[in-house]
């Protein structure tokens, strides 16, 4: 059944199988030749995510007890596709600005290297490396107002549709950015934050007060929090809630229209210049207040747990809905979508889900041309965590999701936003 089908016909969470019993047989998870096509077709994916899941438990109990000090990140589509872009590794050094990324079209040609006592990146690669946007800032700190090298950030705004972590994201970014007159505006974590780098702002402590650093930048970066994809109709899911931590509307669609759209009126503009949308970690607690609520079996009640094929496919039915939502709010607005990091550890198998929800996702966007921001595949084996999910604020992590970002928005502003190839192919995971 295909991702449009799915927003159509919507998928029904039940507690078991159908009983009659062409529907048995279809349920079969071993039986991949019996039933119509879109059967078929449902149980090939589901053998294709049981193998992923496989994958990722032996994957884990390698990696999560050790920092991953290279990573892959191709910023653009695959080139084999005709797309833009260049392969980057990414180096982490100790501290958290210590995270610079090189070219890697040129490493084969490079042949082997002489181990040494020196763990810095080269010269010579930081000479092909492409600018740090976060250093980039810093390094117009003074020139605000007219360096050109800025053009691409001025007077906009870029909103992640999402949770906590985005939340986080942004906090962080105000933080490495202090210098240059970055604040953080909220409303409540639960409800909207955003990070602005608004008109002026004291230059720093060391001056005077009444130094001041005129800027017309006028960024923004915004968080509008929503509780993962429950429906319109479930009115009981609200009271599984707390009031004053999490007031509502709590489906997607009431958020937007009453919550969101007005925060655009307040911002005074009518649509954002680049949206990034995730929903994962909500989504995996309300499966199990879902199962607690109909009474289902302990094991669907469980929140430590992997997800089953229903779940999934009712997740991805949902995202459907959540993409085109904003579609039709925002046409023509470049939209990404942003899988979750994993745990900071694999207590009773947590991360099996997260791997789970986020390679359904992948599917679900690579259908509908969205690309994936591709942040939560470099943090395999960080350390640097606040909790079991959510990193520091000041990290690498925060670090390099502000580099990513304004990377992406460079894209857009520069018109280089190429997301499909000459035959209307569109990978949704930039790797």
């Amino acid at each position: 059944m295909s991702p449009s089908e799915a927003s159509q016909d919507g998928y029904e969470l039940v507690p078991t199988p159908e009983t009659d019993p062409d529907a048995a047989a279809a349920d079969d998870p071993l039986d991949l030749s019996a039933g119509p096509p879109e059967v078929r077709q449902r149980r090939t994916v589901e053998r294709s995510l049981m193998r992923s899941v496989i994958v990722l438990a032996l994957v884990v109990s390698v990696v999560m007890g050790g920092s991953a000090l290279w990573a892959m990140w191709k910023p653009a589509s695959w080139s084999e596709n005709g797309l833009e872009g260049v392969g980057l590794h990414i180096w982490r050094g100790k501290t958290p600005t210590e995270i610079r990324s090189a070219d890697a079209t040129s490493l084969v040609s490079e042949g082997s290297a002489q181990l040494v006592d020196d763990s810095s990146l080269p010269e010579a690669v930081l000479a092909r490396a492409p600018s740090s946007f976060d250093a980039l800032l810093e390094q117009a700190a003074m020139n605000l107002t007219t360096d050109p090298r800025l053009d691409f950030m001025r007077g906009k705004t870029v909103i992640l549709a999402g949770d906590s972590h985005d939340r986080k994201n942004i906090e962080g970014f105000c933080e490495h950015h202090k210098r240059v007159g970055a604040r953080i505006v909220s409303r409540g974590g639960h409800i909207i934050t955003r990070c602005e780098i608004p008109v002026s702002q004291p230059l720093r402590r060391s001056l005077r007060a009444s130094a001041y650093l005129p800027t017309d930048l006028n960024f923004k970066l915004v968080n509008w929090f929503h509780y993962g994809m429950p429906e319109r109709n479930e009115s009981w899911y609200g009271p599984t809630l707390s009031p004053k931590m999490d007031p509502p509307p709590y489906a997607i669609e009431d958020r937007l229209a009453s919550v969101f759209l007005p925060d655009l009126v307040e911002l005074g503009i009518t649509q954002p210049d680049l949206l990034i949308l995730n929903s994962v970690y909500w989504d995996l607690r309300y499966f199990a207040r879902k199962a607690e609520h109909e009474g289902w079996s302990e094991e669907l009640r469980r929140s430590d747990r992997a997800l089953s094929w229903r779940e999934l496919a009712w997740h991805r039915g949902r995202l459907v809905q959540f993409v085109e939502l904003f579609r039709r709010q925002f046409p023509g607005v470049p939209m990404m979508y942003r899988p979750a990091q994993l745990r900071a550890n694999n207590d009773k198998a947590g991360n099996v889900a997260v791997f789970q929800i986020n390679e359904s996702a992948d599917f679900v966007m690579q259908q509908l041309g969205v690309p994936i921001f591709p942040w939560s595949s470099l943090l395999i084996g960080e350390e640097d965590y606040a909790d079991d999910m959510h990193v520091n604020i000041v990290s690498q992590a925060t670090y390099l999701h502000g580099d990513m970002l304004l990377y992406y928005l460079q894209r857009v502003a520069d018109d280089s936003w190429r997301l499909q190839d000459s035959q209307g192919r569109c990978p949704g995971r930039f790797r």
